[in-house]
């Protein structure tokens, strides 16, 4: 039962043993990065997150910094 396709792709993913090949490695990093492959992946996720919502994300950000350097900080500053 099921479909040509499905079937295919099950068999060509197996060896002659009936087992699931091993996966490739995981490229390697950038030497130039001093993160490790798993903080990179990190990284990446929790920024696909942000950019779903960027637009929201940045008034959230720029809110709450606000609320923390009101009396605090001054922007108006010319140097």
């Amino acid at each position: 039962m099921g479909c040509k396709l499905g079937k295919l792709a099950a068999s060509s993913a197996t060896n002659n043993t009936g087992k699931l090949d091993d996966p490739p490695p995981p490229a390697p990093t950038d030497p130039r990065l001093p993160l490790t492959a798993k903080q990179k992946y990190n990284m990446l996720a929790s920024w696909k997150g942000i950019s779903r919502a960027m637009e929201s994300t940045g008034v959230t950000m720029f809110l709450s910094q606000q609320k923390l350097c009101t009396g605090q900080c001054d922007y108006n500053t010319t140097e």
